[in-house]
């Protein structure tokens, strides 16, 4: 059975991940979804949302960018 403990500490910083996305402006926040969870290359991206592939790119790098300040390093 898993540990206890360690689902707690899973649940709490899913928790803090979460809440750090909500914080993203709504366009970067798609973007980087789209991009690292969605599995879309940028330019896929950049057409669902209706973007320029350089703007999806920035907007990609602002919102990881924010999250690493706010959370500490990425996988």
């Amino acid at each position: 059975a898993p540990d206890p403990e360690a689902q707690a500490v899973a649940r709490a910083e899913h928790v803090r991940v979460r809440a750090a996305l909500a914080r993203l402006p709504r366009m970067d926040r798609e973007a980087l979804l789209l991009v690292a969870l969605g599995e879309m290359s940028s330019a896929e991206a950049a057409v669902v949302l209706g973007l320029s592939l350089s703007a999806t790119k920035m907007r990609v790098h602002r919102a990881r960018k924010r999250l690493v300040a706010e959370l500490g390093e990425l996988p």
